[in-house]
Protein backbone atom coordinates (compact mmCIF):
# COMPACT_ATOMS: atom_id res chain seq x y z
CA UNK A 1 0.00 0.00 0.00
CA UNK A 2 1.24 3.45 -0.52
CA UNK A 3 2.23 5.13 2.31
CA UNK A 4 0.15 8.33 1.54
CA UNK A 5 -2.71 6.42 1.36
CA UNK A 6 -1.71 4.03 5.00
CA UNK A 7 -1.22 7.57 6.34
CA UNK A 8 -4.66 8.87 5.42
CA UNK A 9 -6.82 5.94 6.54
CA UNK A 10 -4.74 6.38 9.81
CA UNK A 11 -5.91 9.67 9.74
CA UNK A 12 -9.29 8.30 9.14
CA UNK A 13 -9.52 6.07 11.65
CA UNK A 14 -8.38 8.61 14.40
CA UNK A 15 -10.96 11.37 13.25
CA UNK A 16 -13.81 8.68 13.29
CA UNK A 17 -12.73 7.60 16.96
CA UNK A 18 -12.17 11.68 18.33
CA UNK A 19 -15.78 12.16 15.78
CA UNK A 20 -17.55 9.45 18.38
CA UNK A 21 -16.34 10.53 21.22
CA UNK A 22 -17.26 14.50 21.36
CA UNK A 23 -20.40 13.33 19.48
CA UNK A 24 -21.58 11.92 22.82
CA UNK A 25 -20.09 14.32 25.20
CA UNK A 26 -22.25 17.13 22.66
CA UNK A 27 -25.29 14.92 23.19
CA UNK A 28 -24.86 14.09 26.88
CA UNK A 29 -24.20 18.05 27.46
CA UNK A 30 -26.98 19.19 24.94
CA UNK A 31 -29.65 16.42 27.28
CA UNK A 32 -28.40 17.64 30.27
CA UNK A 33 -28.26 21.34 29.67
CA UNK A 34 -31.95 20.64 28.31
CA UNK A 35 -33.52 19.42 31.40
CA UNK A 36 -31.36 21.67 33.25
CA UNK A 37 -33.31 24.65 31.39
CA UNK A 38 -36.66 23.10 32.30
CA UNK A 39 -36.00 23.27 35.82
CA UNK A 40 -34.26 26.40 36.24
CA UNK A 41 -36.18 28.34 33.42
CA UNK A 42 -36.42 32.15 34.16
CA UNK A 43 -37.71 33.61 31.13
CA UNK A 44 -40.96 31.65 31.96
CA UNK A 45 -40.89 33.77 35.61
CA UNK A 46 -42.87 37.11 35.83
CA UNK A 47 -40.51 39.88 37.27
CA UNK A 48 -40.70 39.84 40.70
CA UNK A 49 -42.37 36.56 41.16
CA UNK A 50 -41.73 35.19 45.39
CA UNK A 51 -40.76 31.69 44.01
CA UNK A 52 -37.46 31.97 43.69
CA UNK A 53 -35.20 33.50 46.37
CA UNK A 54 -32.12 35.76 46.25
CA UNK A 55 -29.55 33.03 46.88
CA UNK A 56 -31.26 30.76 44.33
CA UNK A 57 -30.79 33.10 41.26
CA UNK A 58 -27.19 33.72 42.26
CA UNK A 59 -26.63 29.79 42.26
CA UNK A 60 -28.35 29.41 39.21
CA UNK A 61 -25.94 32.08 37.65
CA UNK A 62 -23.59 30.87 38.55
CA UNK A 63 -24.41 27.42 37.24
CA UNK A 64 -25.28 28.68 33.61
CA UNK A 65 -21.90 30.54 34.12
CA UNK A 66 -19.76 27.34 34.31
CA UNK A 67 -21.94 26.12 31.49
CA UNK A 68 -20.95 28.75 29.39
CA UNK A 69 -17.29 28.36 29.52
CA UNK A 70 -17.48 24.66 28.94
CA UNK A 71 -19.36 24.94 26.15
CA UNK A 72 -17.35 27.82 24.86
CA UNK A 73 -14.01 26.08 24.92
CA UNK A 74 -15.25 23.47 23.27
CA UNK A 75 -16.69 25.32 20.35
CA UNK A 76 -13.69 26.76 20.51
CA UNK A 77 -11.45 23.39 20.28
CA UNK A 78 -14.14 22.19 17.12
CA UNK A 79 -13.18 25.70 15.71
CA UNK A 80 -9.42 24.88 15.98
CA UNK A 81 -10.27 21.83 14.08
CA UNK A 82 -12.50 23.26 11.30
CA UNK A 83 -9.32 25.99 10.84
CA UNK A 84 -6.65 23.07 10.68
CA UNK A 85 -8.72 21.40 7.83
CA UNK A 86 -9.33 24.65 5.80
CA UNK A 87 -6.14 25.37 5.68
CA UNK A 88 -5.20 21.60 4.41
CA UNK A 89 -7.66 21.53 2.30
CA UNK A 90 -7.20 25.26 0.89
CA UNK A 91 -5.82 26.09 -3.10
CA UNK A 92 -2.27 25.73 -1.48
CA UNK A 93 -2.80 23.68 1.29
CA UNK A 94 -1.09 20.17 2.10
CA UNK A 95 -4.32 18.45 0.41
CA UNK A 96 -1.70 18.88 -3.00
CA UNK A 97 0.31 16.33 -1.65
CA UNK A 98 -2.33 13.88 -2.28
CA UNK A 99 -4.00 14.78 -5.42
CA UNK A 100 -1.96 12.27 -7.50
CA UNK A 101 -3.63 9.75 -5.43
CA UNK A 102 -6.09 7.73 -7.78
CA UNK A 103 -6.56 4.72 -5.73
CA UNK A 104 -10.24 4.25 -4.41
CA UNK A 105 -9.30 3.89 -0.76
CA UNK A 106 -7.30 6.99 -0.85
CA UNK A 107 -10.08 9.02 -2.06
CA UNK A 108 -12.34 7.02 0.15
CA UNK A 109 -10.07 8.40 2.86
CA UNK A 110 -10.19 12.01 1.97
CA UNK A 111 -13.83 11.69 1.58
CA UNK A 112 -14.11 10.25 5.06
CA UNK A 113 -11.92 12.77 6.60
CA UNK A 114 -14.05 15.60 5.23
CA UNK A 115 -17.13 14.27 6.42
CA UNK A 116 -15.53 14.00 10.24
CA UNK A 117 -15.03 17.74 9.97
CA UNK A 118 -18.43 18.16 8.78
CA UNK A 119 -19.65 16.82 11.63
CA UNK A 120 -16.83 18.63 13.86
CA UNK A 121 -18.81 21.75 12.17
CA UNK A 122 -22.05 19.96 12.95
CA UNK A 123 -21.20 19.87 16.47
CA UNK A 124 -19.76 23.17 16.61
CA UNK A 125 -23.62 24.82 15.19
CA UNK A 126 -24.83 22.67 18.11
CA UNK A 127 -22.63 24.15 20.86
CA UNK A 128 -23.28 27.84 19.53
CA UNK A 129 -27.07 27.26 19.77
CA UNK A 130 -26.83 26.14 23.86
CA UNK A 131 -24.56 29.01 23.94
CA UNK A 132 -27.23 31.63 23.05
CA UNK A 133 -29.49 30.11 25.24
CA UNK A 134 -27.29 30.63 28.53
CA UNK A 135 -27.01 34.01 27.26
CA UNK A 136 -30.96 34.41 27.07
CA UNK A 137 -30.99 32.46 30.85
CA UNK A 138 -28.28 35.08 31.81
CA UNK A 139 -30.02 37.95 30.65
CA UNK A 140 -33.36 36.74 32.51
CA UNK A 141 -31.44 35.34 35.66
CA UNK A 142 -29.80 38.93 35.89
CA UNK A 143 -32.96 41.01 35.38
CA UNK A 144 -35.04 38.56 38.03
CA UNK A 145 -31.78 39.47 40.44
CA UNK A 146 -32.00 42.74 39.84
CA UNK A 147 -35.50 43.06 40.30
CA UNK A 148 -35.40 41.14 43.81
CA UNK A 149 -32.87 43.49 45.01
CA UNK A 150 -34.76 46.37 44.41
CA UNK A 151 -37.62 44.90 46.52
CA UNK A 152 -35.50 44.17 48.52
CA UNK A 153 -34.06 47.58 48.70
CA UNK A 154 -37.88 48.71 48.81
CA UNK A 155 -38.83 46.85 51.52
CA UNK A 156 -35.83 48.13 53.72
CA UNK A 157 -36.99 51.60 52.88
CA UNK A 158 -40.32 50.82 53.97
CA UNK A 159 -39.47 49.59 56.86
CA UNK A 160 -37.22 52.35 57.61
CA UNK A 161 -39.75 54.52 57.33
CA UNK A 162 -41.82 52.66 59.24
CA UNK A 163 -39.93 53.07 61.90
CA UNK A 164 -38.90 56.15 61.68
CA UNK A 165 -42.78 56.94 61.21
CA UNK A 166 -42.74 54.56 64.80
CA UNK A 167 -40.40 56.95 66.48
CA UNK A 168 -41.77 59.92 65.45
CA UNK A 169 -45.33 59.31 66.78
CA UNK A 170 -43.56 57.66 70.13
CA UNK A 171 -41.51 60.74 70.58
CA UNK A 172 -44.92 63.01 70.20
CA UNK A 173 -46.67 60.58 72.67
CA UNK A 174 -43.42 61.17 74.90
CA UNK A 175 -44.41 64.85 74.63
CA UNK A 176 -47.08 64.72 75.08
CA UNK A 177 -47.43 62.55 78.02
CA UNK A 178 -44.45 64.68 79.78
CA UNK A 179 -46.69 67.99 79.15
CA UNK A 180 -49.80 66.10 80.26
CA UNK A 181 -47.41 65.46 83.85
CA UNK A 182 -46.14 69.28 83.95
CA UNK A 183 -49.96 70.09 84.03
CA UNK A 184 -51.42 67.57 85.95
CA UNK A 185 -48.15 68.59 88.78
CA UNK A 186 -48.85 72.22 88.21
CA UNK A 187 -52.55 71.70 89.15
CA UNK A 188 -51.67 69.26 92.07
CA UNK A 189 -49.36 72.31 93.63
CA UNK A 190 -52.34 74.60 93.19
CA UNK A 191 -54.70 72.39 94.26
CA UNK A 192 -52.80 71.97 97.48
CA UNK A 193 -52.02 75.25 98.00
CA UNK A 194 -56.13 76.48 97.77
CA UNK A 195 -56.53 73.59 100.27
CA UNK A 196 -54.18 74.36 102.88
CA UNK A 197 -55.15 77.89 102.61
CA UNK A 198 -58.94 77.31 103.05
CA UNK A 199 -57.91 74.73 105.95
CA UNK A 200 -55.95 77.84 107.41
CA UNK A 201 -58.53 80.37 107.06
CA UNK A 202 -61.26 78.56 108.41
CA UNK A 203 -59.79 76.84 111.48
CA UNK A 204 -60.97 78.62 114.63
CA UNK A 205 -57.29 79.13 115.98
CA UNK A 206 -54.89 81.40 113.94
CA UNK A 207 -51.07 80.13 113.76
CA UNK A 208 -49.93 83.63 112.05
CA UNK A 209 -50.32 87.03 113.56
CA UNK A 210 -51.65 88.36 110.05
CA UNK A 211 -55.57 89.08 110.03
CA UNK A 212 -57.18 86.34 107.89
CA UNK A 213 -59.40 88.29 105.02
CA UNK A 214 -60.04 87.93 101.08
CA UNK A 215 -56.72 89.87 100.35
CA UNK A 216 -54.03 87.49 102.91
CA UNK A 217 -56.18 84.81 101.63
CA UNK A 218 -55.01 85.87 97.89
CA UNK A 219 -51.67 86.50 99.34
CA UNK A 220 -50.71 83.05 100.96
CA UNK A 221 -51.92 81.43 97.69
CA UNK A 222 -49.56 83.52 95.92
CA UNK A 223 -46.66 82.34 98.05
CA UNK A 224 -48.04 78.72 98.27
CA UNK A 225 -47.89 78.07 94.97
CA UNK A 226 -44.13 79.12 94.22
CA UNK A 227 -42.98 77.32 97.80
CA UNK A 228 -44.50 74.18 97.04
CA UNK A 229 -43.03 74.27 93.19
CA UNK A 230 -39.49 74.74 95.01
CA UNK A 231 -40.31 71.91 97.12
CA UNK A 232 -41.27 69.61 94.90
CA UNK A 233 -38.21 70.63 92.82
CA UNK A 234 -35.92 70.41 95.31
CA UNK A 235 -37.72 66.79 96.06
CA UNK A 236 -36.97 65.12 92.89
CA UNK A 237 -33.74 66.68 92.94
CA UNK A 238 -33.22 64.37 95.93
CA UNK A 239 -34.27 61.34 94.65
CA UNK A 240 -32.19 61.68 91.13
CA UNK A 241 -29.16 61.81 93.64
CA UNK A 242 -30.32 59.43 95.80
CA UNK A 243 -31.11 56.60 92.56
CA UNK A 244 -27.60 57.84 90.99
CA UNK A 245 -25.94 57.24 94.80
CA UNK A 246 -27.53 54.04 95.49
CA UNK A 247 -26.90 52.61 91.87
CA UNK A 248 -23.11 53.26 92.10
CA UNK A 249 -23.04 51.65 95.63
CA UNK A 250 -24.24 48.73 95.02
CA UNK A 251 -21.92 48.68 91.67
CA UNK A 252 -18.94 48.58 93.68
CA UNK A 253 -20.59 46.31 96.17
CA UNK A 254 -21.20 43.78 93.72
CA UNK A 255 -17.87 44.39 91.88
CA UNK A 256 -16.36 43.68 95.16
CA UNK A 257 -17.93 40.67 95.85
CA UNK A 258 -18.09 39.23 92.39
CA UNK A 259 -15.05 36.70 92.70
CA UNK A 260 -12.31 36.00 90.21
CA UNK A 261 -11.84 33.38 88.39
CA UNK A 262 -8.84 32.32 87.83
CA UNK A 263 -7.61 29.82 84.39
CA UNK A 264 -6.66 26.46 85.39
Amino acid sequence: MNPRSYFLRSVQHRLDVVVQSHEYLVEKLKEGFEVWVKEHDARGIRPGHQAIRHQQLEDSLHCIGEMTKVFRNLRQRFSRARDGWERFSGPRGDILYFEDLRNGNARDALHKIEESFEKMSDLERELHVMLDTCSEETKAFSLHLEVGKHGMKRAMTIKTEEAATSAANSEKFAGEMARATRVNMQLLIITTAVVIALQYFCSDQALFSFERNSRTFWISLCVLVPGLSVLFFVLNALDHVKFIFFDRFYGRLGNAVTPTIEPV
